[in-house]
This record gives C-alpha cells, sequence and structure tokens, in this order.
C-alpha cells in the first residue's frame, strides 16, 4: 500500500502541539504517493488513542496500540510497537515530528527493518523525495530514498500544525508483542 503512517504522541489526556506538524508532513507524503494518511497512538490505554480520533486530523484511519508497557516512554517498548504495527499495516512511510521521543525510537525500528531514514525533513518534493539540512544548516539537500516503508522525521518549524477536524475511525491492533527488556524508568 502507499499508505503513511505518523505516530502521534500524547501526554495528559492531550494531543501534544508538537506531534502536529509531523501530521501534515505525513499528509504531504500521503497526498505524493496517492495513499491515505493514518495516524498511530502508542499508549497504556484507550482514551489518549479515542482523543486522537476524536480530533481525526485528517486521518483516514487511527490504529493504537494499548499495554501498559508503552508508558511511560522507552524506545524498547515503542520499538517493538511501531515495528509491530508496520507487520500489520504495511505502510510506504512511517514517520512524524522529529521529537526527542521519535528521534530515538525511529531510527532503531528503520535500522531492525533495514529501511531508509530521512530524518529533520523541511520539505515534501515526492512520494519519496524531500528536503533537509546539511552541513549544520549551511546547505540543503534535495534528495529521494528508495525503499518500502521508508522512514522520516518532519521539522516542526518547517509545517504548519495539522488542524483537528471530523472524527476518524479507530482500530485498536492487537497481538503485537511490547517488552521494555529489563529499562526502568525511575523518575519522570
Amino acid at each position: 500500500m502507499s499508505n503513511v503512517l505518523v505516530i502521534v504522541e500524547t501526554a495528559g489526556g492531550a494531543v501534544r502541539s508538537s506531534s502536529l506538524p509531523g501530521i501534515t508532513c505525513g499528509r504531504q507524503f500521503a497526498e505524493k504517493t496517492g495513499g491515505e494518511l493514518h495516524l498511530l497512538v502508542l499508549a497504556a490505554d484507550a482514551a489518549a488513542a479515542q482523543i486522537v480520533a476524536d480530533g481525526g486530523y485528517g486521518a483516514a484511519k487511527v490504529h493504537a496500540v494499548i499495554d501498559a508497557a508503552l508508558e511511560p516512554f522507552t524506545a524498547e517498548a515503542w520499538s517493538d510497537a511501531i515495528g509491530g504495527s508496520i507487520a500489520a499495516l504495511a505502510p510506504a512511510a512511517v514517520g512524524g515530528t522529529a521529537t526527542s521521543t521519535l528521534r530515538s525510537v525511529l531510527p532503531r525500528v528503520a535500522a531492525k527493518l533495514d529501511a531508509p531514514l530521512a530524518s529533520e525533513v523541511t520539505a515534501v518534493t515526492g512520494a519519496n523525495g524531500f528536503i533537509r539540512p546539511i552541513s549544520a544548516g549551511r546547505a540543503n539537500l534535495n534528495g529521494a530514498v528508495d525503499g518500502s516503508p521508508f522512514f522520516f522525521t518532519a521539522r516542526g518549524t518547517e509545517f504548519e500544525p495539522a488542524a483537528a477536524g471530523p472524527a476518524s475511525p479507530l482500530e485498536q491492533l492487537s497481538g503485537i508483542s511490547v517488552s521494555t527488556r529489563g529499562v526502568e524508568v525511575l523518575e519522570v
């Protein structure tokens, strides 16, 4: 499929505003691929996923992986959840805003799948084309990735935050094994 899957972060019963530019970038990739925009929520309870689904954000569907091990965040658990979601949904592209969370987890999943990653995307130029800064921001690379799925992180300052709209259907993904691999968060 040519669908694009964007990971949406939530906290305190709301969508993290830092996630909204990544949705816009994902929508632009979906428009270029001719596919649909899908959103993915990883949370300890279904309420967070319902909040995203109620906002819709232009997505054809909101998918959720619900597991207590997903909160607080560990890259190990989120890597499992994202990898399982990719196996279940087979998107053409996977990404989100370049937050510390996604900068930590998406390279792990991309490496595990031997898939390309375009980081800090500032513009979408085609179905797999993008512009991103290089050389400490002194130059821009107009590039493309070859592979499916490919991964991306969007620079939050370069894309308008996605606006809430009509609600999207919510689908809870099941059968995805999530493990923190012994990592314990002592304090948040």
